[in-house]
């Protein structure tokens, strides 16, 4: 590789390392909000396990290991 490609490749990474800290941010937030309303709401755990349940049947691009974990820490925070 040279030199230029490296730093196209540093540059990307950089990037992308942007991007992802901030979807962890609004995943964390998103999560800290719901745990905060959701218990007002008058949703049930069971209902939102079924809602979680009908998404994973609708996104098909969804990894059902991640929608697993975070359906875990969403049930938790409620």
């Amino acid at each position: 590789m040279s030199e230029r490609d490296i730093n196209d490749l540093r540059n990307r990474i950089a990037i992308q390392d942007k991007v992802i800290e901030h979807l962890v941010i609004r995943s964390e937030l998103s999560l800290h909000l719901l745990s905060a309303v959701l218990p007002t709401s008058g949703l049930t755990s069971e209902s939102a396990k079924q809602k979680i349940e009908q998404f994973k049947c609708l996104s098909s691009a969804v990894s059902i290991e991640t929608l697993e974990i975070e359906k875990r820490k969403l049930l938790n925070a409620i």
